[in-house]
């Protein structure tokens, strides 16, 4: 057979396939969950606009010619209509409209709460989907339709961020935006919204000089629009409760004041009509974006032309008021008393519903997509006209539904329609008919019925593909976890290799039978979903959960050979497993918990900080300190889950988080130093931490922390007292925080020096985004994964298991297999990944945005780079768990990909999880929490890998000093190098490989040569482990059968050599020649002779040369002597060897060879011997002095030459003799020893 290499092709070929599925199954693992993330916005997130509705204009004239909305963005009800700290109200103008000329109400905004889809919701009258809001910082035109859109000219001012995006790309507007730089939150924005007023001024002063813009404006159907930047910027910046933002909103309700009489003066017709609202609020904390009261409630004030008088509120409608608004709030919530309006009617409404109202006055069609109720109660109709304006809102949202049905039919093969709305065509003839007969009561609440039921009908198309998409997702996920869960047992476990090697040998005609039927269903599944015109991601969705299940289909083999392995396994291996899987589902499923509950994670670390110490401190002696410290560390992380989310602001926070981080990497450092003293210690250090290649890094790695304290105090201070960050603060900062994250690159590869500059590397940045108690909590992280460290380091030492021999088929030839009990260690990363995050926040308070975190870079609004730096101010306690979680895989040598694995399999049941927690039915704070719990757990897998490649630039020369110091184990090559390998030596100069080529060629003969060993290795492992078995049941057997064996060969030998003495030959005569008298050996001793002085010498051996022979003192008897004494053999004469009686006369009896200890020695009254004789108390193995007359070899005598024994009369012995067989003696000759 044709070979290249060291085991040819075929090996190779394997050895490749192996390493390309490792990397297949990441890339897939990455793709499947990226695809499967998006599914949520295909089942909940897809957007509702639709195409080709034809308007539906009210049939009656327009209540006003002109409407003018004021949008204050970040403006909370509260602070609009409370009391200031005088008395006093901040709004006294539009307070005056209140009570005098318009009406009032809170408007409910939908999360997300941030400027564009508060935009949207207000002028367009639908809720974007929430995949818009990343839309919302850029200048991205709307595709759909709007209030501008319909009007017959519209003019907008205000920030760049908003205004372009509905006026960029309509023809019919007017628009103006100040620059991004002016958008500076170090000083009082106000001024943004006082910009906004002077360009509306300058626009009708310049009108004045134009006659074509004079005719414009004096035309119908006009809207104005002023965006008032200046609250959500001064509440960003200085938080609600400053002076500075509720100064703001007197600077708002004035400009309200200067609009309304500036268009007054100008038109003097009272034909204009004026609303003022928000998008949304502000958070406590300056931000927004979740769905909290501060948030969502927002002003609205209405009056002018169209719009009603103030309402007593004796004449509210009472029994209207029930259900709940689009943020959960319900209709009755009655009106804080602190705000002196108790006695006006208050009118909530959906931010959705001022669209309508703004088309209903203004005489035009509502937006195609509008989703919003006409709010009558803020109109002044008449009966007639308020039936048409809610007939026309109705048919407009029915336009919709009609619209979505139409679609849905002409692409599907089968189509189930919305019932309740079969009947439409006949419920609208019968209103236009109750129209005509003026029955208006009548009307109406058959319009309002048939609106509620349209709406209705938008939802159950918008969630038509809900059932299947869920369907496909669910059984994606359970394959891919499948799939995931085979690998890791063919490539990462301990599983023995001959139980699968018959079950895997490759069947073509099976395996490709299999991914026919595979690639035939996928067809049919693709070509039945391209006939209904469905979307791209759907065709994803079924290939890939189809795709997965081929593959686990594929396996059948395996899986056979799996569940017979399994069902020969005894209970015990049963219940470890079952108990693995109960222990982990259950952390999985708190973790899950946490995500709605933080303070679990406090009862999580204070439990562990109890049982974890415990279990150390019966294993380990208190001088060590790590239970201590596992306890502390615990109990120290488990107090910030019961702080709040929201971080208030405060400095000193900052700098003690700063002076504890200096503190830990001091300590660190002088543990480090001083490891030798403490074994536990030892093996996490370098080989010599003294001698680095840069002696100072560490101390400059301690300025840069204590200087990024000083700055974050600075900074602090200029911000406080109102003075503008300096450019040098700016810069020293940037620095700063770049050039600390390089020095860990330089630090020492010991695991401990490397993760603790990799602690202190990151710290700067972290400290000078920080604005509270997430430094200190920054500390405590750093705490808690050295005790993790700590608690995998000393069960290394402490455990009772040794680390399995089996070969792992990976990439990795120094890593061990995995174990069930290795399943510790991806879960504790899981639960230090989740509070990592939940340790300083929750779901909502990233949703917020808090300018604080990122004033010490820039002050100039940047969305892009502010969200760039929030961003990585929640990746570094990230970093710090990664960087552990790497270094614990090389401390206890488990191959880094196959946790990963593991890690994706837990996220898997918590996604999966999520996945069925998701609600479409509640409030929208509801279904988006659960959405977004679901996609966090989604995307996690992704992140984790993306931090796996980027914190392994950290942590790839992370070494470990060798477990073989420690009287640790290691898997290690037992036995002699195979033929095709050589023995040993350096390689020869001058034959290094000149190509690629053969580099490449060359890495795969040491692949398949350490393959090779790893099988050498293997079966060496599974021999002893069959010895050790049998050794403890059998010892006794195979004790006495072995020295039986030994026994019937030297009696053999005993036979055959002294065959002459058993049968002497007779004396010499006198006639007998000179051959027949040559004495032997055996005519000149007798055997019981031979016998003891064998014995006698078995005590004085000589060590050999090598060994210090004939300077050192003797060595004890040799191991043949040690097991023939040990041996029933030595100890009773009970065996008939063959030898002549010495006593015929007496009886033969058993009686000991060997006298017992307490009787005295028979040879002790030889005076021939004396010399030779052990001193008292000798035993076996313990060195004897050597007699003054000992003989000496004869010159040129080597080990194993025959010698000439002393006369035999020099040898007088009793009778009884002690038995030595003539193979040990033979062995005790050779053995480089010389016998006395």
């Amino acid at each position: 057979m044709r070979t290249d290499g060291i085991l040819g092709d075929g090996r190779r070929s394997a050895i490749n396939t192996a390493l390309n599925k490792h990397k297949w199954l990441v890339v897939l693992g990455v793709v499947l969950h990226a695809v499967y993330m998006l599914s949520i916005f295909d089942i909940f997130f897809k957007t509702p606009i639709v195409h080709g509705m034809d308007p539906v204009p009210p049939r009656f004239s327009a209540p006003a010619k002109r409407l003018v909305l004021l949008v204050a963005d970040g403006l909370r009800a509260d602070k609009f209509y409370e009391p200031d700290s005088e008395g006093g109200y901040r709004a006294p103008f539009l307070r005056s409209i209140i009570r005098k000329k318009g009406r009032w109400g809170v408007s409910h905004a939908r999360p997300p709460t941030e400027s564009r889809p508060g935009h949207v919701a207000i002028i367009a009258g639908f809720y974007e989907d929430p995949s818009a809001v990343t839309k919302g910082w850029k200048a991205n035109p709307v595709e759909f339709d709007s209030v501008f859109n319909q009007s017959r000219h519209t003019f907008s001012y205000g920030s760049p961020d908003i205004v372009p995006i509905f006026c960029g790309a309509l023809p019919h507007s007017t628009w103006s935006s100040y620059p991004h730089e002016f958008e500076d939150f170090a000083t009082d924005a106000s001024f943004l919204d006082e910009w906004s007023f002077d360009q509306f001024q300058n626009l009708l002063n310049r009108s004045n000089e134009d006659p074509k813009l004079k005719q414009l404006l004096q035309q119908d159907k006009l809207v104005v629009f002023l965006h008032l930047l200046g609250c959500d910027s001064n509440g960003h910046a200085h938080k609600p409760f400053s002076s500075i933002y509720l100064n703001n909103v007197k600077v708002v309700d004035k400009i309200a004041e200067k609009v309304y009489n500036l268009v007054q003066d100008y038109y003097k017709d009272n034909q204009t009509a004026y609303i003022f609202t928000a998008d949304h609020g502000m958070s406590d904390k300056g931000s927004h974006g979740d769905g909290h009261p501060t948030n969502t409630d927002t002003p609205l004030v209405a009056w002018g032309a169209g719009v009603g008088h103030p309402l007593p509120i004796s004449r509210s409608d009472h029994h209207e008021n029930t259900g709940r608004f689009i943020d959960d709030h319900l209709h009755d919530t009655e009106t804080p008393s602190e705000w002196g309006l108790s006695g006006m009617t208050r009118l909530d409404v959906n931010q959705a519903d001022i669209a309508p109202l703004m088309s209903t006055l203004l005489g035009l069609p509502c937006p195609v997509n509008s989703v919003g109720n006409l709010p009558l109660q803020y109109m002044n109709l008449n009966k007639a006209e308020e039936v048409e304006a809610v007939l026309a809102n109705t048919k407009q949202i029915l336009n919709q539904v009609l619209r979505k049905s139409q679609l849905k039919q002409s692409t599907s093969l089968y189509t189930k329609p919305f019932k309740p709305l079969a009947s439409y065509s006949s419920v609208l003839r019968q209103i236009e008919h109750l129209i005509s007969l003026k029955e208006y009561e009548t009307a109406m609440k058959q319009s309002e019925q048939l609106r509620s039921l349209a709406l209705q009908g938008l939802h159950y198309f918008q969630t038509y593909d809900w059932l299947m998409l869920m369907t496909v997702i669910t059984l994606g996920y359970v394959g891919w976890m499948i799939y995931v869960i085979l690998h890791v047992l063919q490539s990462y476990t301990s599983l023995p290799a001959n139980i699968f090697c018959k079950e895997q040998v490759p069947n073509p005609r099976s395996t490709v039978k299999v991914h026919l039927l595979g690639g035939l269903l996928m067809g049919v599944a693709c070509t039945l979903l391209l006939v209904e015109k469905s979307p791209p991601l759907y065709h994803a969705y079924v290939v890939m959960t189809m795709f997965l299940w081929t593959q686990i289909f594929s396996e059948y083999r395996f899986l056979k050979a799996l569940c017979r392995y399994l069902c020969g396994k005894v209970n015990d291996y049963y219940l470890k497993l079952i108990a693995t899987c109960v222990f982990s589902v259950v952390i999985l499923e708190l973790l899950v918990k946490s995500f709605t509950e933080r303070k679990l994670y406090t009862w999580c670390f204070l439990t562990t900080g109890v049982a974890v110490p415990f279990y150390l401190y019966r294993s380990l002696p208190m001088s060590s300190g790590i239970p201590i410290f596992v306890w502390m560390s615990c109990w120290f992380l488990s107090v910030f889950t019961l702080m709040p989310p929201q971080i208030p602001e405060n400095t000193m926070l900052v700098v003690a988080g700063a002076m504890m981080i200096i503190t830990i990497g001091v300590v660190l450092r002088y543990v480090e130093l001083h490891a030798k003293d403490n074994r536990y210690w030892l093996s996490l250090v370098a080989q010599d931490s003294r001698k680095l290649k840069f002696p100072l890094l560490f101390h400059l790695q301690i300025l840069l922390v204590g200087l990024a304290s000083l700055m974050v105090w600075l900074s602090t201070t200029h911000r406080t007292e109102k003075q503008e960050l300096l450019v040098l603060h700016q810069l020293v900062n940037w620095s700063i925080a770049g050039f600390s994250m390089i020095l860990p690159l330089f630090s020492s590869t010991g695991l401990l020096s490397r993760l603790t500059s990799i602690f202190l590397g990151v710290a700067p940045p972290f400290l000078l985004l920080s604005i509270g108690y997430e430094a200190v909590f920054y500390g405590a992280l750093g705490l808690a994964l050295i005790a993790w460290i700590l608690v995998e380091n000393a069960y290394l030492h402490i455990s009772k298991f040794r680390l399995s021999s089996t070969p792992v088929k990976s990439m990795e030839d120094d890593n061990r297999c995995l174990e069930l009990s290795d399943m510790r260690i991806p879960l504790t990363f899981m639960v230090f990944f989740n509070i990592a995050f939940f340790g300083t926040g929750n779901f909502a308070s990233i949703a917020s945005f808090e300018i604080s975190s990122v004033y010490r870079f820039i002050t100039v609004f940047s969305p892009f780079l502010m969200a760039a730096l929030l961003i990585f101010k929640l990746l570094i306690p990230f970093i710090l768990v990664i960087c552990t979680f790497s270094a614990i895989t090389k401390l206890v040598q488990v191959p880094l990909l196959g946790c990963y694995f593991l890690v994706i399999l837990c996220s898997d049941v918590m996604t999966i999880h999520f996945f069925f927690l998701v609600k479409n039915k509640g409030s929208w704070m509801e279904i988006g929490n659960s959405i977004s719990h679901f996609g966090i757990m989604s995307a996690q897998v992704v992140f984790v890998l993306m931090l796996f490649a980027v914190t392994n630039i950290f942590t790839k020369d992370i070494q470990v000093r060798s477990a073989q110091q420690f009287s640790r184990k290691k898997i290690a090559f037992r036995g002699s190098f195979p033929s095709f390998l050589p023995s040993g030596g350096p390689a020869p100069q001058g034959s290094c490989p000149s190509s690629a080529k053969e580099i490449t060629s060359l890495q795969t003969q040491l692949f398949e040569a350490v393959s090779k060993l790893q099988e050498i290795l293997h079966l060496q492992d599974e021999n002893q482990k069959v010895t050790r078995e049998i050794r403890p049941n059998d010892s006794a057997i195979l004790a006495f059968a072995n020295k039986l064996k030994g026994a019937e060969r030297g009696l053999d030998n005993l036979v055959d050599d002294y065959s002459d003495y058993r049968h002497p030959k007779p004396a010499k005569l006198e006639n007998d020649t000179e051959e027949s008298s040559v004495t032997t050996v055996v005519t000149q001793l007798k055997l019981s002779n031979i016998l003891s002085y064998a014995h006698r010498i078995s005590y004085t051996t000589f060590a050999p040369p090598e060994f210090g022979g004939g300077q050192a003192p003797l060595r004890g008897a040799l191991p043949q002597d040690e097991q023939m004494r040990a041996s029933q053999l030595y100890n009773f004469a009970d065996l008939d060897v063959g030898l002549p009686e010495t006593d015929e006369g007496k009886e033969n009896i058993l009686e000991p060879l060997i006298e017992p200890p307490a009787e005295s020695n028979p040879l002790a009254n030889l005076s021939a011997i004396q010399g030779l004789l052990p001193p008292p108390g000798w035993k076996p193995g313990m060195p004897v002095e050597l007699p003054t007359d000992l003989p000496l070899p004869p010159p040129g005598w080597k080990p194993g030459d025959p010698i000439a024994l002393p006369p035999v009369d020099s040898l007088p012995l009793q009778k009884r003799f002690l038995f030595l067989p003539h193979y040990w003696m033979t062995s005790l000759l050779s053995n480089n020893s010389w016998a006395v």
